[in-house]
């Protein structure tokens, strides 16, 4: 059974517009598709920081980021993973995880199974970004 969007109803999910967004995947052209998708739900493209691969986004990974947006990751997933949790522990990081199979991680405030629509990212986006 396909199910696009997996949103906990137990926690409250938010982040402000003025946070820095972060998008890690290994695919150019899902990383244009996710950035349209954001920019049609009101983000600049301007806040949003990009990496192929997890130690790209270990690197970019800062305490201004308020999202972000995991896909399949190139390599150093598993430092990108710690970072992430700790992120989430000391500065509120939200997570929207990209996922094809499997069940989504615990770690991810969001989950988007692949294949998903632009209308289901922007979903998504509408529950991460709403304000508090």
């Amino acid at each position: 059974m396909h199910r696009p969007c997996h949103v906990p109803t137990s926690s409250s999910i938010a982040t402000e517009h003025a946070g820095r967004i972060l998008l890690v995947d290994r695919s150019d052209d899902l990383r244009y598709f996710i950035r349209i998708c954001l920019e049609s739900v009101g983000c600049s493209s301007e806040t949003v920081d990009h990496a192929r691969t997890g130690v790209e986004a270990v690197r970019l990974l800062n305490r201004s980021h308020r999202l972000a947006i995991v896909g399949a990751v190139a390599a150093g997933h598993e430092p990108l993973m710690a970072s992430i949790r700790s992120g989430r522990k000391q500065h509120g990081l939200h997570v929207l995880k990209l996922y094809a199979w499997g069940t989504p991680p615990p770690w991810c405030d969001v989950a988007l199974q692949h294949p998903f629509t632009a209308s289901d990212m922007e979903e998504a986006l509408d529950v991460l970004l709403a304000p508090e």
